[in-house]
């Protein structure tokens, strides 16, 4: 049965619409012929299926099947590939809101040469399959009407530029901040979060201060790059935006030199024993699940992942609070071009279904379905770091795939002790049997074994 996505009601011009695993876009009367234009031209076609979502017109069975379904009037339909994962820029790491952000201009340049524009700059425009970032957003593309200003500006600067730079200059990491406003952090507040040394970069005076002004003065939400009289010659449409580019690229993330957990897969109490113990798992878990989509629950800097793809998973979803770590993975996947995306998730806290009618973007467990997961050295944070109840935290893990791998950290072991060390133990019911009796209340363990020789124990499991 068809049905419209409930994120995709903004654009009047059309509607995304779900029939089963495929994903069709059903077009107004009002753009059908300019996005017939677009799908033919040059640019559109380099770019589909490599940085542009692949797009085709579907059967017109295909298409009497998906408008008969839903009301209103929509000549033209397309079909687009289906993305097994949607993440959220609010999710996403700093070096791939940096690689969306460029994906965005290259491609807006690149229309803007054979004679189209795009009415936006939203960072929801760009997903990512791995970490190679995937422009969506067909309807966005219209043809070029000369002296046009940038009209998505000041989305770019909100949605793209302000929480990179909120990194950038300060070391905070942008996520929470980005997760509480969909629509990217204010300027006028970044002007004020900024260091002064930021004032002496002619680009950030352009883009954040001078822009916070004129909204300030015009105290509106549709403050632009310039009045609205004039025009904007081409030339200067497109310096514009290379500088723009030019800006992005030169950032860098400033605090995640030495996270806690960026080097963990090297420096760790385990023993090279205990570590083989636990690769050989793993890759037993996975070799014998075949998952087309794994989840790594705490994958740090993607050693599991990586071991787990080798195994025989097609992709992995690597989760991780740690933006130290959250890189490492990034810089993992790129090296050996590895089918993981790494994207930021606080597991006590994950992301929750938001935005208008509390349907606009989907939950972290709506949008990531796999098939397996694994949550190695995960639980005791979980359960005696947040104080999140035993039963839960198995539940979650259970609910979240039908096929798991889940590592059981007894209270002897150092990082344990630690926990524990200055708050006391009041975790009563924190025993290995207590665990096993919890997972085999919402599911069937098929296997057990000790991980390390400080008592670690591995379970699987099938729901």
């Amino acid at each position: 049965m068809a049905a419209f996505d409930p994120g995709s009601f903004r654009d009047p011009a059309g509607r995304v619409v779900r029939q089963g695993d495929r994903i069709f876009r059903v077009i107004t009367p009002e753009k059908a012929e300019e996005t017939k234009a677009v799908l033919d031209a040059p640019f559109f076609r380099r770019r589909a299926g490599a940085s542009i979502v692949q797009t085709w017109v579907p059967s017109d069975h295909d298409r009497k099947s998906v408008t008969s379904a839903i009301p209103g009037e929509f000549p033209l339909v397309i079909e687009h590939e289906r993305l097994e994962v949607i993440s959220y820029p609010f999710e996403w790491p700093f070096s791939l809101l940096k690689r969306a952000a460029e994906l965005h201009l290259e491609i807006h340049l690149e229309a803007l040469e054979e004679g189209f524009d795009l009415s936006d700059s939203s960072a929801y425009n760009v997903q990512f399959v791995g970490t190679r970032p995937l422009f969506i957003d067909v309807l966005s593309f219209r043809r070029y009407k000369a002296g046009s200003y940038w009209s998505g500006y000041k989305q770019f600067c909100e949605e793209f530029l302000a929480p990179l730079l909120l990194t950038a200059y300060r070391g905070v990491p942008f996520n929470e901040w980005y997760r509480g406003n969909l629509s990217g952090l204010d300027l006028v507040s970044l002007a004020k979060l900024l260091p002064a040394r930021a004032r002496f970069s002619l680009q950030a005076q352009m883009h954040v201060f001078m822009h916070a002004r004129l909204m300030r003065r015009i105290k509106s939400h549709d403050g632009g790059l310039a009045a609205k009289q004039g025009q904007l010659p081409l030339a200067s449409l497109k310096g514009i935006l290379r500088g723009m580019l030019s800006y992005v690229r030169s950032l860098r993330p400033r605090g995640l030199e030495t996270t806690y957990w960026k080097d963990y897969e090297f420096n760790n109490s385990y023993l090279p024993e205990d570590a083989e113990r636990k690769r050989t798992a793993v890759r037993a878990f996975v070799e014998n699940a075949k998952p087309a989509l794994l989840v790594d629950l705490g994958c740090n800097s993607g050693d599991f992942s990586e071991l787990s793809i080798a195994a025989g998973a097609k992709s992995t979803v690597g989760v991780d609070f740690d933006q130290g770590a959250l890189e490492a993975a990034v810089s993992r996947a790129d090296e050996q071009r590895l089918p993981i995306l790494p994207i930021y998730q606080d597991l006590t806290n994950p992301s929750s279904s938001q935005g208008w009618a509390a349907s606009e973007r989907g939950a972290f467990v709506e949008r990531v379905q796999p098939d397996a997961v694994i949550a190695l050295a995960v639980f005791h944070h979980l359960a005696i770091g947040k104080n999140i109840p035993f039963s839960a935290a198995i539940k979650w893990m259970v609910d979240l795939a039908p096929k798991g791998l889940l590592e059981f950290v007894p209270k002897s072991d150092p990082m344990v002790q630690g926990m524990l060390a200055h708050r006391g133990d009041m975790f009563l019911h924190y025993t290995e049997e207590k665990f096993r009796q919890e997972l085999a209340r919402v599911a069937t363990i098929t296997s057990e074994a000790q991980s390390s020789s400080s008592g670690r124990r591995i379970f699987t499991y099938e729901r």
